[in-house]
């Protein structure tokens, strides 16, 4: 948003450019700078059947009984190159996991970097483009699931680990109005 912004101020004081070509520059560089995000989402886990989210005063993102509270609710952010960050409804943090961590290694939220910079909080949704159940992979390959050690029950911590196609690493991402 603020490099739209300046770009904007630039096209509008550079010489020789009219007012409506500046405004229509400038409106091409906020509609191309700023991220698409879209969203809300529930995560559903389809092996436990409950959705991901994150207790009052805590960042340690687990699995829940699914409900429509905020702190359940995810948007999507895309990077413009087929990276995402997930944007929790309650605070607006980003859901972050140590990028090249081992497996096991657990997730938290985090405040989002507004450049797509911090490898922690990029994710892969795959295949994004249809309804049913997905990885959501880290840039190393790592897919979120419940920590197994918990047997999936409410409250388990969402780790990342190595993706070998389990029920328990597959999410399915509901709409929700």
């Amino acid at each position: 948003m603020l490099a739209a912004a300046l770009v904007a101020v630039f096209l509008t004081a550079a010489p020789g450019v009219g007012a409506a070509e500046s405004q229509t520059r400038a409106e091409k560089a906020a509609a191309t700078s700023a991220p698409s995000a879209v969203g809300p989402f529930q995560v559903r886990n389809q092996g436990t059947g409950r959705c991901m989210g994150f207790p009052s005063g805590n960042d340690r993102v687990r699995v829940w009984d699914c409900t429509t509270e905020a702190y359940q609710l995810w948007d999507l952010a895309a990077d413009g190159r087929g990276r995402y960050h997930m944007v929790n409804r309650r605070d607006g943090r980003c859901l972050a996991g140590y990028a090249q961590g081992p497996s096991g290694w657990a997730t938290w939220l985090s405040t989002c970097d507004a450049d797509f910079s911090d490898v922690d909080q990029l994710w892969y949704v795959d295949p994004a483009t249809q309804s049913g159940p997905a990885r959501i992979a880290n840039l190393y390959g790592r897919v979120l699931e419940p920590d197994r050690g918990w047997g999936g029950a409410n409250q388990s911590p969402v780790v990342t680990n190595d993706n070998q196609g389990l029920p328990n690493q597959k999410w399915t991402l509901k709409y929700i109005r």
